[in-house]
């Protein structure tokens, strides 16, 4: 028997008028519980054609209601940009108030924790050379004019050491480059007033301190002190020393000039005298004017009383270039001197006449070009 064919052109069984794929898309009468799937919108539906092929008369299918969209919270989305913003806005505070913050802290805190990485070792190295900076007060400017006499000399602080005090949580070892260029000395080759970095200090008589131009250097100047009469005046300097005494050199050009008859004698001199960290002599070395080879001046200040621990040299009225160097001093004419004991250094340019000169006797003179103490070793 040939197969019938439905009315789409489907094939099916004999006897029935539709087959197995066609009545699928028919629904029946009792429904079966399947999964509703929604109709496409712009396509027909296909149980009228197919219902109408067959000769069954079509179930009208109500429209399928059409839902809303659901609309999606968007409320967390505000919440995480609200949450960026105030993060944003919370480190701008933190980067605009933290340096602040830092400045702010009290000296102490920082002293505490600079001064906790710092070894004991260090810290005695530190006290000592603070120790000799607080013995040595800066020195007032005098004026050039003569003054009364005074019991001391006010020291000098040297440029070369930077006051402890001044720095908050850092200590700082003095350094100084080796070489001639390295002067302790301020204002040693007088490039400016002699009231640059020296005192003066002067007592009867008829004296004088004044800058006179180089007689050898167009350009420089030298600091010319006289005197006559019973009397004195000095030129004074105090150096904090930074290295071992035996490390440093002592240079200068000077002329001194003066006369010895008996007791009447004026002297030119210039002394250097070691000192110990209090500020007390411990031994000299002084230059003085061959117009003898002694002298009634010893004991009278500047001049040191005569002993061991006191080196002298004569020399005539020529200008005089000198290098000292302290180490070979003190193996040679100073053996009695501990240099360990050596703190700092005070340097005198002085002129002075004794008791029995005349008003207007006893003529003396020192003039003095050039100074340095430099350390040139280890």
């Amino acid at each position: 028997m040939e197969p019938v064919y439905c009315p789409n052109g489907h094939p099916n069984r004999p006897g029935t008028r539709i087959c197995m794929v066609c009545r699928a898309l028919v629904p029946s009468s009792t429904p079966e519980v399947l999964p509703r799937r929604q109709p496409d919108r712009d396509t027909p539906s296909s149980a009228a054609p197919l219902a109408s092929l067959a000769g069954q008369p079509t179930a009208e299918i109500p429209p399928l209601e059409e839902k809303a969209p659901v609309k999606r919270s968007r409320v967390w989305l505000w919440l995480l940009l609200l949450l960026s913003f105030m993060l944003l806005c919370a480190a701008v505070v933190w980067l605009l108030f933290y340096p602040v913050f830092r400045m702010t802290r009290t000296p102490n805190e920082q002293v505490t924790v600079a001064f906790e990485t710092i070894s004991a070792p260090v810290v005695a190295v530190v006290t000592t050379v603070s120790t000799a900076t607080q013995e040595a007060a800066p020195t007032d400017v005098p004026s050039p004019t003569a003054t009364a006499a005074t019991s001391d000399i006010s020291p000098t602080a040297v440029a070369t050491i930077t006051p402890l005090p001044t720095i908050v949580g850092v200590v700082v070892t003095p350094t100084i480059a080796f070489g001639p260029d390295a002067n302790f000395i301020q204002n040693g080759l007088f490039a400016d007033d002699w009231s640059n970095g020296w005192t003066s200090e002067t007592a009867g008589g008829t004296n004088a301190i004044e800058m006179r131009p180089a007689p050898d250097g167009p350009g420089g100047q030298v600091v010319h002190l006289e005197g006559s009469g019973p009397g004195m005046a000095r030129l004074a300097q105090r150096v904090v020393l930074t290295y071992p005494v035996e490390s440093l050199i002592f240079r200068g050009r000077f002329r001194l000039a003066g006369v010895s008859a008996g007791e009447t004698e004026g002297r030119g001199a210039l002394i250097l005298r070691y000192e110990d960290a209090a500020g007390e002599p411990i031994g000299e070395t002084v230059w003085l004017d061959g117009s003898a080879n002694a002298t009634r001046l010893w004991g009278v200040p500047p001049w040191p009383p005569f002993g061991p621990n006191v080196s002298v040299r004569y020399v005539d009225e020529a200008w005089q270039s000198v290098e000292l160097r302290l180490g070979q001093e003190f193996a040679q004419a100073l053996p009695n001197l501990d240099m360990s004991e050596v703190r700092q250094l005070t340097i005198f340019l002085a002129v002075a006449g004794s008791e029995a000169c005349a008003p207007a006797g006893c003529a003396t003179m020192l003039e003095v070009a050039e100074l340095s103490l430099t350390a040139e070793g280890p």
